[in-house]
């Protein structure tokens, strides 16, 4: 028997096999950081955007996002340019009915109106009612520090 770390079991000759079953890949956020945009030394951590405006943010525990956000998780987030900077996958952070709400893109697409995201709370079961269009959309979470 070897050891068996995230699903993966690794037998004596140190090759992977994979026993995750479910064999569905679950959606994960865009790499919108390189790694040589990241800098660590002296107890300090630069990232360097390209100039771009970032913003640090905090999470409430509605439960929507377990396991990736949760209440006193922080985030690392960005102002979206353009659509482009919106990808399947990214946690979003968005306005409606008033609120912000984050939840993970799981759709982009393109209808008679234009650019949309369909969006979902990881832990929900089912989309989120209607598309956001590129003007709800008000951050991109490029990181979380826990």
């Amino acid at each position: 028997m070897g050891l068996l770390i995230n699903d993966i079991l690794f037998n004596s000759a140190e090759e992977p096999v994979n026993l995750n079953f479910n064999n569905k890949e679950k959606l994960s956020s865009y790499n919108h950081i390189n790694e040589n945009q990241i800098k660590v030394q002296d107890g300090k951590i630069e990232i360097d955007f390209d100039g771009r405006k970032l913003s640090w943010s905090r999470y409430t525990g509605s439960n929507s996002m377990d396991g990736i956000l949760d209440d006193g998780h922080n985030g690392l987030e960005f102002v979206p340019e353009s659509k482009e900077d919106i990808h399947e996958g990214d946690i979003i952070a968005f306005k409606y009915d008033d609120r912000l709400i984050v939840h993970r893109v799981i759709e982009v697409g393109n209808d008679e109106y234009g650019w949309y995201a369909v969006t979902k709370g990881d832990n929900n079961l089912q989309a989120d009612p209607g598309k956001r269009r590129f003007e709800d959309v008000k951050f991109v979470t490029f990181g979380v520090i826990y």
